[in-house]
């Protein structure tokens, strides 16, 4: 293979989905599933699991079944793991300074907008 930079010819445009992908996110909608709002869903019931823990706790009786933790890990592996088909993932940049008493900091974009912020750049260094 050569180490030529070609121009992509054909296929997805960056960000486009692919067919699994969107059969997938028909399937959870046609079943009224919301990975994120299950994510949320599994939160607040940890939230309740340990305030209730600490309740019987403080009364001197005995903790909540650690099966009910199990159960909750679980639902929220298997909707996090769906999130990843439905919405993208954030890449973290690396921005540094010239400037040492800035701190150096990270921030998250998606590859669209990193690709559109590179592209305005471009056009403003080509314009100087």
């Amino acid at each position: 293979m050569s180490d030529d930079k070609r121009e992509k010819t054909g296929g997805r445009v960056a960000g486009t989905p692919n067919k699994r992908t969107l059969v997938l996110a028909d399937l959870l909608e046609e079943h009224g599933h919301d990975p994120a709002l299950e994510l949320v869903k599994v939160s607040q019931e940890c939230d309740i699991r340990y305030q209730e823990a600490v309740a019987q706790a403080e009364e001197g009786g005995k903790l909540v079944s650690p099966g009910v933790g199990f159960w909750l890990e679980l639902k929220a592996d298997v909707n996090r793991d769906l999130m990843q088909y439905l919405f993208p993932k954030r890449k973290a940049v690396e921005i540094k300074t010239e400037d040492p008493s800035k701190e150096n900091f990270k921030l998250s974009y998606s590859p669209e907008s990193l690709a559109e912020f590179k592209r305005k750049r471009d056009e403003q260094k080509k314009g100087e």
